[in-house]
């Protein structure tokens, strides 16, 4: 009869002392492995406690891998994710030679081992891989072609072999001898201030490009025309894109991820919905004036119009099917639209927008879940109570904003940060089941925190430097734990908390309150 318990106790024992060595000769390592070949039920209880570990060096080397290499990374992050859900292992070439060549030895064994791709996260790692662990030489897949010196030497056989690869400045020089025909491999492409004049014709030539990413200065810009692999891109970036680059991106069929970063020409975003699958868009810092007819990209999840200062309304994603996350930070936008009417839209981030003057055009999104409209301009939040899902708002210095009303009844609204916001009441907000924190700090105005009592779910309260008189009958608040009216100089009295069952914090300095109250 098979007996697993005997199996795993020889398992243990010949791993012990592998632990200790686990760099020594290939020969020794390897005993660890054949001790579990064939024995499926010494396999399964590995995965038992205390005998994970043993999973981890004997049945997987894979796994082995990434733990160990764990224990020795520099980074304590050895692995990432490459090229879609594939992991490969980063190996770091910045720390000091002898070291870099020390633990590219110890490790090279499990390298091959396992057969992760590698990614190189400095080109100055090829000389140190090439002199000390040649057999890791073919498995890279990832790699920038830059150093802080001279580009690195590499063979052409290096060049052909990579899936992902960096082109910075000099560095174009490395591709001179390679056709855009035989990078058969190269899907993902990152171009950073090419300086080499054969560089552009080819990049518009690679056979199997799905990234493309480029970044330029206003000195030299990267100006590419129509690439052939336009309409097989699932992925484009265009830092400080000339107007010849962005006369083909609507061309970019499969594209599903598209940035275009400080445009500083206008441009119509509405040649955009020709693009079937584009599912996040990013226009940071670009001169766009207005997203009519976006809300007709069907596939739309994300947009970013972050810095975008002549952009004055986002009503024209209004409607659109997919869209969940808006980010409008910093722009100057003033409308917002029916921006209800989006279905699935979670997230909106309004911070910084200064002319925004109101909130009403959220009121009743269905599955709206947080709103981030800090440092605006807005002076009426309309009916977001009618979000049903609405659980966290930030109105941080908001002087114009002079009540909280609107939230009233918000059946799943959790946190309040309304720092140093120019109201006078709270309204209602008792009337929100599941309201737990508030903070309305620096609210100068601000003369009573009645509004919140009888809120069933409040724990905590900061009102601290506020100009609150009176704290209004927080003692029907049933869980709640903590307040803070820290420099309230017009409280002068905690009456208001009297017989709160849970109540176990109360910060008072600098308040009126007197120290015996």
């Amino acid at each position: 009869m098979y007996n697993a318990v005997r199996d795993i106790e020889a398992l243990s024992r010949t791993h012990l002392p592998l632990r200790e060595g686990m760099y020594r000769p290939i020969e020794e390592r390897q005993k660890i492995l054949a001790l579990m070949e064939g024995r499926v039920l010494a396999q399964v209880l590995s995965f038992m406690k205390p005998h994970r570990h043993l999973t981890m060096c004997a049945v997987s080397p894979t796994a082995r891998v990434c733990a160990e290499l764990v224990q020795v990374s520099s980074t304590r992050a050895p692995c990432k994710t490459c090229l879609g859900d594939r992991l490969v292992h980063k190996l770091s070439g910045r720390m000091a030679g002898d070291y870099a060549a020390e633990r590219l030895i110890r490790n090279s064994w499990w390298l091959v081992r396992c057969g992760l791709p590698l990614h190189l996260d400095n080109s100055n790692t090829w000389t140190v891989l090439r002199v000390t662990a040649p057999a890791l030489v073919p498995m890279v897949r990832s790699s920038p072609l830059s150093a802080a010196g001279e580009p690195p030497e590499l063979q052409v056989s290096d060049i052909l072999q990579l899936e992902e690869m960096c082109i910075r400045g000099d560095s174009s020089i490395c591709i001179a001898n390679v056709t855009p025909s035989q990078l058969t491999r190269l899907r993902r492409l990152a171009v950073d201030d090419y300086t080499a004049e054969h560089c552009e014709y080819f990049l518009l030539q690679l056979p199997g490009l799905t990234e493309l990413s480029t970044h330029s200065t206003h000195r030299k810009p990267v100006s590419l025309m129509e690439p052939a692999y336009a309409a097989r891109l699932q992925r484009l970036s265009v830092h400080n894109p000339t107007m010849n680059t962005f006369s083909w991106i609507c061309k970019c069929a499969s594209v599903t991820h598209l940035s275009i970063i400080r445009c500083s020409f206008a441009f119509d975003v509405e040649s955009f919905v020709q693009l079937p699958y584009l599912t996040s868009l990013d226009m940071t810092g670009s001169n766009v004036m207005d997203l009519d007819g976006l809300c007709r990209c069907l596939s739309l999840r994300h947009i970013c119009v972050k810095g975008c200062l002549r952009l004055l309304s986002i009503a024209g994603l209004a409607g659109a099917p997919q869209l969940q996350s808006i980010d409008a930070s910093r722009s100057g936008v003033e409308t917002i639209g029916e921006l209800h009417r989006c279905p699935l839209l979670t997230r909106v981030d309004f911070k910084r927008c200064v002319d925004m003057a109101s909130l009403a055009g959220l009121a009743g999104a269905p599955q709206l879940h947080s709103i981030d409209a800090s440092e605006t301009g807005i002076e009426t939040l309309g009916e977001l109570h009618r979000c049903p899902l609405l659980s966290s708002v930030k109105f941080e210095a908001c002087p114009n904003l002079d009540t909280l009303a609107g939230l009233a009844g918000a059946p799943r609204l959790q946190t309040i940060d309304a720092t140093g916001i120019g109201a006078r009441t709270l309204g209602e907000l008792h009337r929100c089941p599941l309201l737990t924190s508030v903070d309305v700090q620096c609210c100068s105005d601000l003369d009573s925190l009645a509004g919140l009592a009888g809120a069933p779910q409040l724990l905590s309260i900061d009102a601290s430097l506020s100009g609150i008189q009176t704290l209004g009958e927080l003692h029907r608040c049933p869980l709640l734990t903590s307040v803070d009216v820290e420099g309230c100089k017009s409280l002068h009295s905690l009456a208001g908390l009297a017989g709160a069952p849970q109540l176990q914090s109360i910060k008072t300095s600098g308040s009126g309150v007197p120290t015996a109250d």
